[in-house]
């Protein structure tokens, strides 16, 4: 209503009659001007001619060869890095090629130390990233939206706007030779404008040679027709400046203020590319190092324990409950193996020969300086208290203990429960830390004792007396030799710190 009451106003004033009559001058205007300057358009009876199919139908001719290849260039990961490949030079292809899954997995194999290896394969990514610099990325970004406009170009449905002009015109028959008409404009009003959204995008002087050298690259057996491509690119670039199309557009919709949009394509290959590559060569590296750590933890289980099996021990800290938490997108229990581990040592070995070995020491033994007596008194009394803790800890998490109580409620409201799954998060983040605490400490007092128990062996094997004085007398008071004992046990805590530090690492 208030519309209606505001044209009337307009109308009063004589304000919409001279915006109908601008409108139509200047229809008649852009008349007058195809009427002298394009053979496309048929002014008198407003119909779009056979020289316009024909000027269509020779670029559908050259490009349409390219509409297969094309039409799925969003998902050809292969084209794109060909793209970013041909800029590329070869100090960067050899650093890409240095990074493929295959060559880290190789030069892992061969580094006699591991960390240093990785260390060098993390410098190369960077340097590799840093390579691409900011003239470099532009000029392949920039052939890669020339790509993209080129694809528009092939992928425009010409065959249904020509079927318009033939009936009987089959589709990629070029043998057959078109009998077009002329027809009215309206029939193809759409056709134009969608096309003049490609045409925006064209811009004659671009390095189009490169692109079709990809091309060439990519399908040995596609390349352009170039005296016809140079027809087709001339012929646009005159379309082009002469607003030919558009003017037809606008006096067929009788709408002189019809403009095009058209949005350009920004997308970065270059970022995709190298994130690509820094993503696979990240991935390799994991891959064998957490290979590595595998086969380091079977051969130390294997020389610790004999069989893997045997360091199952918890009930509810273990790698079965992570199942749940993985659904959940929850972390979990972190340190299931070095608890287990550290778990099953204290009971297959610590408690009975390795503690019999240092009881031994701690009290028949006659140390020159109390110092080493008391660490390792100190850290074989603090050894045996992380067993009942990681037992505490384990049985803490069972369904009628507070922990577990807790958990159990949690995990039965977090599906729906965004605070609930937090308080879980946070739950399982605290009892991995009391794991890693009874683990880390274990591991401290492990080391000094081993320390220590190197330094005895050390001084047996040379004959000297020196931290304990009277070690020949021990000696002589045990069925195996003290020494033989001592060496057995520290090998087996050797393993065990190996075995930890190993299971350890993320």
């Amino acid at each position: 209503m208030l519309t209606d009451i505001l044209d009337k106003i307009m109308t009063i004033f004589g304000v919409k009659q001279d915006s109908d009559a601008k409108g139509k001058k200047l229809i008649k205007d852009l008349k007058k001007n195809l009427k002298k300057n394009s053979k496309f358009f048929n002014t008198k009876k407003d119909e779009v001619t056979t020289n316009m199919a024909q000027f269509f139908y020779n670029i559908y001719r050259v490009v349409s060869p390219y509409a297969d290849l094309l039409d799925n260039i969003d998902s050809s990961k292969e084209l794109k890095n060909m793209i970013v490949e041909n800029f590329m030079s070869d100090k960067q292809k050899t650093s890409v090629d240095r990074l493929s899954s295959e060559k880290i997995t190789e030069r892992l194999a061969k580094s006699k130390n591991v960390k240093i290896g990785a260390s060098q394969i993390h410098k190369e990514i960077v340097s590799l990233v840093s390579s691409f610099s900011s003239d470099l990325t532009n000029e392949i970004n920039n052939t890669y939206a020339l790509v993209l406009v080129f694809k528009e170009l092939a992928c425009f449905n010409y065959y249904f706007m020509l079927k318009k002009f033939d009936s009987k015109l089959p589709n990629y028959d070029f043998v057959y030779k078109p009998n077009f008409t002329d027809i009215s404009g309206s029939y193809i009003s759409e056709d134009l404008k969608d096309f003049l959204e490609v045409l925006a995008k064209i811009t004659i002087s671009s390095n189009w040679k490169v692109i079709f050298g990809i091309f060439s690259n990519y399908r040995s057996n596609l390349s352009i027709d170039n005296k016809g491509w140079n027809k087709v690119l001339k012929s646009l670039g005159d379309v082009k400046k002469s607003f030919t199309l558009l003017h037809i557009v606008q006096v067929i919709d009788e709408n002189p203020f019809y403009s095009v949009e058209s949005r350009f394509d920004n997308s970065s290959i270059v970022e995709d590319y190298i994130n690509s590559i820094r993503s696979d060569a990240e991935d390799s590296l994991k891959s064998v190092l957490r290979q590595k750590k595998d086969i380091a933890i079977s051969k130390y289980v294997d020389l610790i324990f004999g069989d893997a099996s045997v360091t199952e021990r918890n009930k509810f800290y273990t790698k079965s409950a992570n199942i749940t938490y993985e659904k959940k997108e929850l972390e979990g229990f972190k340190y299931v193996d070095p608890i287990n581990f550290m778990r099953a040592y204290f009971l297959d070995y610590f408690k009975t020969e390795a503690k019999n070995v240092i009881e031994i020491l701690l009290i028949q033994g006659q140390w020159a300086t109390n110092v080493l007596s008391q660490e390792l008194s100190e850290a074989f009394h603090q050894i045996q208290e992380s067993l009942p803790k990681t037992i505490d800890l384990d049985n803490s998490l069972a369904d009628d203990q507070p922990n577990g109580e807790r958990i159990k409620a949690m995990l039965r409201k977090s599906g729906k429960d965004v605070i609930a799954k937090n308080a879980l998060d946070s739950e399982l983040k605290t009892i991995n830390e009391q794991a890693k605490a009874i683990i880390n400490n274990s591991l401290t007092q492990l080391i000094t004792i081993g320390n220590i128990l190197k330094s005895i062996l050390e001084e047996f094997k040379a004959g000297k007396v020196g931290i304990i004085v009277n070690w020949k007398d021990i000696q002589g008071l045990q069925e195996v030799p003290l020494e033989e004992l001592m060496l057995t046990t520290y090998k087996k805590l050797f393993y065990m710190v190996q075995l930890i530090q190993q299971s350890m690492k993320e």
